[in-house]
């Protein structure tokens, strides 16, 4: 097909087939296709990393997200903000929130500045498994750093200490 005048397909087809296909839960096809992007020669960038380590966090494969990112790593392209919120939020969502702590504590030593969304993930995890004071804290460090405190933020909060029965402190 590719000899016959049609044009080889670019990585933002590919990346969009493995996004594509991460969202609807068929990862090790999403893998599949990556690999054969691969194998033709191209270079997948930041945006097929990524789908790729969503598509292992949706269906709970959270050994397989963070070798996708080591992956991306050894290859020479750099993950962005984007790419850790995505991997702190699989760790989040699978019940994992030290590990998510870990790589939000790892982002600045590899010059990715944590943004609002980053503090929101991490904050509603905290919640999730009920530390409070935990989240309370990051919440202080986050308004300390200048980071941009959301509606979605104060919702966050809010409904975290619903939760936790800690209705009353969130007058403080």
């Amino acid at each position: 097909m590719m000899n016959k005048g049609i044009p080889r397909p670019s990585i933002v087809f590919f990346s969009s087939i493995t996004n594509s296909l991460c969202k609807d839960g068929r990862v090790m096809d999403a893998h599949a296709i990556f690999d054969l992007v691969i194998d033709m020669g191209e270079r997948p960038d930041v945006f097929t990393f990524g789908s790729l380590i969503d598509g292992y966090c949706l269906v709970g494969k959270m050994g397989e997200a963070p070798r996708v990112l080591e992956s991306m790593i050894s290859v020479g392209i750099e993950p962005n903000v984007v790419t850790c919120n995505t991997l702190i939020n699989g760790y989040s969502r699978n019940g994992r929130i030290n590990d998510g702590l870990t790589l939000f504590r790892e982002m600045p030593s590899k010059r990715i500045k944590p943004d609002t969304v980053t503090y929101e993930i991490i904050l509603d995890g905290l919640f999730h498994s009920g530390r409070t004071v935990a989240a309370r804290k990051i919440f202080h460090e986050m308004t300390e750093n200048g980071i941009t405190v959301s509606i979605s933020t104060y919702g966050i909060i809010l409904r975290g200490l619903c939760r936790n029965n800690c209705v009353l402190c969130s007058r403080n």
